[in-house]
């Protein structure tokens, strides 16, 4: 089961807050998938590990005095330290953890759109319209009818008023302040359009219908 890891090897591991504790102790580590396992040797796979499930951990280079090669994996319930041997081990298990944990990040903010595009749509489209290619028209009128959908009278960032600004990729509405946040993000981040000053495209119409 722990083919193909992203990361293993040999590293000192101290568990707690509590820097006066010097209780160091040598465990192999395996990271894999959306976890990382604690084993106390490489000999003993079959055990049952302790799991740190990196969806609520994450990383932090934090080196305490007189240990350089140390970091933290903090999680809602305890802090791991971690030491390596050298600056190379450090630096590929940093690299390894911060990957995974953008990853399963990024996979539950995609869920979490899609859940409500998928909401949006049952609201917003007649049960006979399966697919965007079948609704034959859209202007700001059906904007408007957007706008007044429950959740979507409220700015999506900061929950203030007016949201007559949008974010074409992310499918929220959002209000002017927070249309200038998102445009300094880039159009990489937020495409913003505003519902009343821009023409609206067909296209742009049905991917909010779709949000």
């Amino acid at each position: 089961p722990y083919d193909n890891p992203s990361a293993q090897g040999y590293v000192k591991l101290r568990i707690g807050s509590n820097f006066m504790n010097r209780d160091w102790k040598k465990r192999f580590l395996i990271l894999k998938n959306e976890s990382l396992f604690i084993f106390k040797t490489h000999t003993n796979l079959n055990q049952d590990p302790e799991t740190i499930n990196l969806l609520f951990a994450f990383p932090k280079q934090t080196p305490s005095k007189g240990k350089k090669f140390t970091f933290d994996i903090i999680s809602s319930s305890k802090t791991y330290t971690i030491q390596t041997e050298t600056k190379e081990e450090i630096e590929v298990w940093i690299e390894a953890l911060q990957a995974t944990n953008e990853k399963l990040m990024n996979a539950v903010l995609r869920n979490t759109i899609d859940q409500r595009r998928q909401s949006i749509f049952e609201i917003c489209v007649p049960e006979n319209i399966k697919d965007m290619n079948d609704i034959a028209t859209g202007n700001k009128d059906e904007l408007a009818d957007l706008l007044n959908i429950d959740g979507n009278e409220i700015c999506a960032d900061c929950c203030g008023s007016e949201p007559v600004w949008a974010s074409l990729n992310l499918g929220i509405f959002i209000c002017i302040d927070c249309s200038g946040v998102h445009r300094s993000l880039g159009v990489h981040i937020s495409q913003v359009r505003s519902v009343i000053l821009d023409e609206w495209d067909l296209t742009q119409v049905q991917v909010n219908i779709y949000f």
